[in-house]
């Protein structure tokens, strides 16, 4: 028999779960991201905002200095940008390179191009960036000057496009890994590294894709769950079947949530955890990054953190705005303002005076973190 959790009862567990309750914040940058399986990480600054809410004292140079020894930035889920510990990166890669990997060689048979030259120019690159990291740019410029590359050259109108596609390529199926060069946390300075060099101790190929795929699911039903069959799906990116196989060969427990008719799955550890859970009794504010982990990480239950009030932050292309949370529910949204440096809101409902100037308190902070980069 299913148990039914109120809404303000699976909000404060995910606030300690996800360390976005003020006395369950996360001890380092490894806790954090372990609780989130990984950080949203299209934009520059979601992982660095996504921390400062989560680590007291948190400082940019924290996670830029695991960033090439314990964390690695990988397209994996739905073929988004993610940094994941090295010990999922097997796993996330893994279960989800049959998606990525098409788009590439597409790109090859519209271009028009044989396997002998791709292969040709592909062990070049490799080579090249063997001996150090290189950004796109300068890669394509040392090829260009190559003899070899002059017979290539002359079968493709754009041969810049080729080589672009042979560097995704290379990145996507993990020889290369991503740095950001960069001397502040706010810009990017991409270069492409070999990924054994860098990452001596990984092997993302160490898991088969079948199990990568198991394990993915389990993960997230995990760190994210209750769940329903959609979010699994949209979350992983896998095939219907797939999570569909897996679901009836593991037998998680379901549980009901107030406000949404259908059963959502949990384990059973974490499902005794979320009944034992109280409802916090004094209102704090989270402030949340945009595409934050905790909010980006359903689909049709992502109803959990908002009410009608907050829908339009959920934008059409699937992201989620910067956000405001009262005791996990959402009551407005942020930006940051770059032209004069500042942190701009709104705020869906009326709130007491003492409660805004919390609000206020909060922004000041990350405006001041901001600053910095």
């Amino acid at each position: 028999m299913s148990e039914r959790i109120p809404l303000n009862q699976l909000r404060s567990y995910f606030l300690k779960k996800h360390h976005l309750a003020p006395h369950a914040k996360a001890a380092c940058v490894q806790q954090a991201i372990s609780s989130l399986v990984g950080l949203h990480a299209a934009r520059i600054s979601t992982p660095f905002v996504s921390l400062f809410t989560r680590i007291e004292g948190f400082q940019p140079i924290d996670l830029e200095q695991q960033m090439r020894s314990s964390l690695i930035k990988l397209r994996c889920m739905r073929k988004t940008l993610h940094i994941v510990p090295i010990q999922v990166a097997p796993i996330v890669h893994q279960a989800t390179l049959k998606q990525r990997l098409p788009i590439c060689t597409r790109s090859y048979k519209k271009i028009g191009v044989n396997e002998r030259d791709i292969a040709l120019c592909k062990e070049y690159l490799i080579e090249l960036v063997r001996l150090k990291p290189y950004s796109a740019e300068d890669m394509i410029h040392n090829i260009l000057e190559q003899p070899f590359f002059e017979r290539i050259k002359k079968q493709l109108s754009n041969p810049i496009y080729l080589l672009r596609r042979i560097i995704k390529h290379c990145w996507e199926e993990g020889t290369f890994c991503y740095i950001n060069d960069s001397s502040q946390w706010t810009k990017e300075s991409r270069t492409y590294g070999y990924t054994p060099n860098i990452y001596p101790e990984l092997n993302l190929s160490s898991v088969e894709k079948e199990e990568a795929e198991e394990k993915l699911i389990d993960l997230y039903i995990k760190h994210y769950g209750p769940v329903s069959f959609k979010d699994i799906c949209w979350w992983t990116g896998l095939d219907k079947r797939v999570v569909q196989k897996h679901l009836s060969a593991k037998g998680y427990q379901k549980i009901l949530i107030d406000s949404f008719g259908s059963e959502l799955y949990i384990t059973k550890e974490n499902a005794e955890e979320l009944i034992l859970t109280k409802p916090f009794d004094y209102p704090f504010f989270s402030i949340c990054a945009y595409d934050d982990p905790t909010l980006k990480g359903y689909y049709e239950s992502r109803w959990r953190y908002a009410d009608q009030k907050a829908k339009e932050v959920f934008l059409k292309n699937g992201e989620i705005s910067s956000c405001i949370l009262l005791n996990g529910r959402i009551i407005g949204k942020w930006l940051w303002r770059k032209e004069d440096k500042r942190v701009e809101y709104k705020i869906f409902e009326q709130v007491e005076t003492q409660l805004v100037n919390k609000i206020d308190e909060q922004l000041m902070r990350l405006e001041a973190f901001w600053r910095k980069g």
